[in-house]
């Protein structure tokens, strides 16, 4: 059985997908094998990189990364986040910007440097997801009722268009059956 401290109110929904005969979730765990964090805006473009010091107990700030190019001057909403197969690559997604960006993360140190960002070819990409293979990636944009599917090339970390294109009317959501 595994402790799983929560911060900053996760959502049950998302803590139901944790087995409950592997997982207990307590929010004043004192010794935890895992800490689950939720960013407190949401709203806010900066990805928190946040690091666990075990001696301690404490969450300590490593970095905080941008979600949008530097380039960029106008504004953003990050709207998720989500890890390749192996933990190597985060995907986080760009409402506004309409755009999606890659990080390697250091298996060493826990930091991560930004790979690239891709078009969202839609409007509010409001959810992203791999298939339950890993196979493949998908991006839902609520505004433009679109669902487009990429492929991770976790190796050269970058993303490829499959060139596929679902239509779904406003989708903020992917399951698979």
């Amino acid at each position: 059985m595994y402790t799983i401290k929560t911060l900053n109110a996760i959502s049950p929904v998302g803590l139901a997908k944790l087995p409950a005969n592997q997982f207990e979730i307590d929010n004043e765990a004192a010794e935890p094998q895992g800490i689950l964090v939720r960013s407190a805006d949401m709203h806010e473009t900066p990805l928190p990189n946040i690091g666990f010091d075990a001696e301690n107990g404490k969450l300590h700030a490593r970095q905080n990364l941008p979600t949008l190019p530097e380039t960029y001057t106008g504004e953003g909403q990050a709207s998720a986040s989500l890890l390749d197969k192996n933990g190597e690559i985060l995907i986080g997604s760009n409402r506004i910007h309409e755009s999606i960006v890659l990080y390697r993360i250091d298996q060493e140190t826990g930091y991560m440097k930004e790979l690239g960002y891709y078009p969202a070819m839609g409007l509010t990409p409001r959810f992203i997801t791999f298939n339950p293979d890993y196979s493949r990636f998908y991006m839902a944009n609520e505004d433009s009722d679109t669902i487009i599917e990429m492929k991770l090339d976790s190796e050269q970390g970058r993303m490829e268009y499959t060139g596929r294109v679902i239509a779904a009317e406003s989708p903020v959501c992917i399951t698979f059956r």
